[in-house]
């Protein structure tokens, strides 16, 4: 006898149920797979996959997933498809954040001789090394220079500029003795002792 397949008890994540709230000042549309706010000549693009469907209802977004032939698809993969409805309604959260106010990071060097400046091509870090890093800053990052080793990044797109953070802070990683290398403000170090005679 043919065991019947179990069906998958579809859970919605609780910030995909409570949807996207929408201020009134944001403009919101669809085009071709994409979610775009616009806001006071600003502009924030989020691709969402195929099999996902944003319905607008009372000024709110809401994510559901598009009807499929579950049959086809695993169930990890359909539980992967369920638990994407609460990563894309968080980065839908964040943008609609982003466009009314933008992200911002700032983070310091700590190190003797280590400063930061402006490039053309993005930020130039001397930290100790034989030569001068350059680190490119896409376009939607915007640089600060508030001290020679303290310096701002913002960006109207949380992921983006996450992503460039994480690249910066990968140059000089703090070692865990003297402190010395790239941090973001205020971020805890747990320090170790180093030998003693």
């Amino acid at each position: 006898m043919e065991k019947l397949k179990k069906e998958l008890k579809v859970k919605i994540p609780r910030i995909a149920a409570n949807g996207v709230k929408i201020p009134k000042n944001v403009e919101y549309r669809q085009d071709s797979g994409e979610m775009i706010f616009s806001f006071s000549g600003q502009e924030i693009r989020r691709f969402v996959p195929d099999y996902i469907i944003a319905k607008c209802l009372e000024e709110k977004i809401f994510l559901t997933l598009a009807p499929i032939n579950t049959s086809v698809l695993t169930r990890k993969e359909q539980r992967t498809r369920i638990s994407e409805l609460g990563t894309y309604s968080s980065l839908l959260k964040s943008d609609v954040n982003g466009i009314l106010e933008p992200f911002t990071k700032v983070l310091e060097l700590v190190g003797v001789g280590y400063k930061a400046e402006p490039h053309k091509d993005g930020i130039k870090l001397s930290l100790g090394y034989s030569h001068d890093v350059i680190c490119p800053l896409p376009s939607g990052v915007s640089l600060t220079i508030e001290k020679p080793t303290v310096f701002k990044l913002s960006s109207r797109d949380r992921v983006l500029l996450g992503h460039v953070v994480s690249s910066i802070l990968k140059v000089r990683q703090v070692e865990p003795y003297k402190g010395k290398g790239i941090r973001i403000q205020g971020q805890y170090v747990r320090m170790k002792q180093g030998k003693t005679k």
